[in-house]
């Protein structure tokens, strides 16, 4: 034709297999977006297209005592959903307001960015870099960035069996705004390298026998200020078992932790996960964030699970187990959701230099509801927890039935996350 094309693409009718389509075309392909189609970001939609990468768009808003609404753009690329995975970022704090301990933020701290990328594949590489990822940010008065590497070691890759899988990374973060340092962080920088290593193994065929796992985790850290070397390590053992096509469970987990010297933001936590974990939640890491509020009763669930107790209380040794009755009560209302509802306990002997204990001893016992499954694409998991008994009830949290001090009240934590 007269005219030049608008595009030169190798076998357009796909005759041959080719599971990367977008060399086929000619042109640039920076960050393997070109030819990029951008949508919007649905919640609970994985978007992926197999001839082009997607740019999904979506707005972000958050709260946070020193930066009060911050309002923002953000960005996520995929190709099939698998590899190219980056998260972009850019937001801005409405004000630079003097927070409880008599700071104002600087004006430069109300800017918040952020990357990340995962399964990248870089023009160089003959093949995409699965299993590696990382990033950088500047959120909320911290710098932080970090790079990992982790590896599928199960011997059958392509049947059900068991599923090996180890990681190896580090993590700096870096303290730059005390005004903006949220609840649970030392005024202390911290480089650390940090290690996994996970077996599952699931207990028959059938998709409902449940499943056995162990996993362990280690890290090494130099901290800013004395001391300034630190470590911790944990191991984890689980126990899942259904029966009666599912709908009842038996849920088994035994938790063991040490510490030395570990800054709080990234120390052991009796209930919770620690704020280097829970560091992308725009809703929960910022100072004063909505899910922090008093009254609000979020536990960001984790750590030796003892979910009666407040996640903000830190300790240096832990044992702990934790066990779970559940029955489903109403299966597959809104396409793929399940109701559950359970009895509880969890137990534990533990040692801290930052709270003070009546005593090693720490338990407690309830029942609570769960939804579980699909929404759409994405796994959903919605936990409201009535911890009925806590010993030791002055470190409990979730006080919103109950001011009482004794160790049977009403208390109550909801959660997006499971231990299982």
């Amino acid at each position: 034709t007269p005219d030049q094309p608008l595009e030169v693409r190798l076998d357009p009718w796909h005759t041959t297999y080719d599971w990367d389509r977008r060399n086929d075309v000619a042109g640039p392909n920076p960050l393997g977006l070109g030819g990029a189609q951008a949508v919007f970001d649905w919640p609970f939609l994985d978007q992926s297209n197999r001839d082009h990468a997607l740019v999904a768009l979506s707005p972000m808003a958050w709260y946070s005592n020193g930066g009060a609404m911050t309002i923002g753009v953000r960005a996520r690329t995929n190709y099939a959903g698998l590899v190219d995975r980056y998260d972009f970022g850019l937001a801005v704090g409405t004000a630079s307001r003097t927070t409880a301990r008599g700071l104002a933020p600087s004006g430069a701290s109300r800017v918040q960015a952020w990357w990340r990328f995962e399964n990248p594949y870089p023009g160089f590489a003959s093949a995409p870099l699965i299993g590696l990822s990382g990033g950088a940010a500047l959120l909320d008065g911290i710098a932080r960035v970090d790079l990992s590497q982790r590896w599928d070691l199960s011997p059958l890759w392509t049947a059900r069996g068991p599923q090996v899988s180890a990681s190896l990374g580090a993590t700096g973060a870096y303290p730059y705004d005390r005004a903006m340092l949220p609840e649970g962080w030392d005024d202390r920088a911290l480089t650390e390298l940090h290690g996994t290593f996970g077996i599952r193994v699931p207990r028959a065929l059938l998709a409902d026998s449940g499943y056995s796992s162990v996993d362990a985790g280690a890290g090494v850290g130099v901290a800013a200020h004395a001391p300034s070397t630190y470590g911790r390590a944990e191991l984890t053992a689980r126990s899942a078992n259904y029966w009666n096509g599912g709908a009842n469970a038996l849920l088994l987990r035994a938790y063991g932790a040490l510490s030395s010297a570990t800054p709080a933001q990234a120390a052991l936590h009796l209930s919770a996960e620690s704020p280097l974990e829970t560091f992308a939640n725009d809703w929960y890491r910022p100072q004063g964030a909505i899910l922090k509020r008093p009254g609000v009763n979020f536990l960001p669930f984790g750590g030796a699970g003892l979910r009666a107790y407040d996640p903000m209380v830190t300790v240096r040794r832990i044992l702990a187990v934790n066990g779970e009755m559940a029955q489903r009560l109403v299966p597959m209302f809104f396409d793929r959701l399940s109701l559950w509802g359970s009895v509880f306990g969890d137990a534990g002997f533990a040692s801290s230099t930052t709270y003070t204990l009546d005593g090693a001893f720490l338990a407690d016992a309830g029942a609570g509801l769960a939804v579980r499954g699909k929404l759409y694409d994405r796994d959903v998991t919605l936990r409201l927890d009535v911890p009925l008994f806590a010993h030791q009830p002055a470190l409990a949290g979730g006080r919103g039935l109950t001011k009482s001090g004794a160790d049977v009240a009403a208390r109550w934590v909801f959660s997006f996350s499971d231990l299982w």
